[in-house]
């Protein structure tokens, strides 16, 4: 049993090493007004500048304190994601990209 458990372990963090951080490549756009019909609504285009498709997990911070969390695990070369937004957001956001998408590429829970 205690083999196993280290088997799933080991191949966990063999995933997670296989990614590569694409940060430095990926291109973020702030558009603020533009859902819900609310100037305070935050919506995040994210833009692959990247040679390779990459995976991309963001969170909007709502004005409750919530977030409202997504993610596109197949974001083509100069492709550009839309679809990542809040009706009320307080300006604060969190994100990660990564080839692979493993481990939701090392994303803070």
């Amino acid at each position: 049993m205690k083999f196993w458990a280290f088997l799933l372990v080991l191949v966990g963090l063999v995933g997670t090493l296989s990614a590569t951080d694409t940060q430095y490549c990926t291109r973020l756009v702030p558009q603020w007004g533009g859902q819900c019909g609310r100037s305070d609504s935050l919506s995040m285009d994210v833009i692959n500048q990247c040679n390779t498709t990459i995976y991309v997990k963001m969170c909007i911070e709502k004005k409750d304190g919530t977030w409202a969390c997504g993610s596109d695990s197949g974001l083509a070369p100069g492709a550009k994601n839309v679809g990542f937004w809040t009706c009320s957001s307080t300006g604060r956001y969190e994100w990660s990209s990564c080839t692979g998408g493993y481990a939701e590429c090392g994303f803070k829970k």
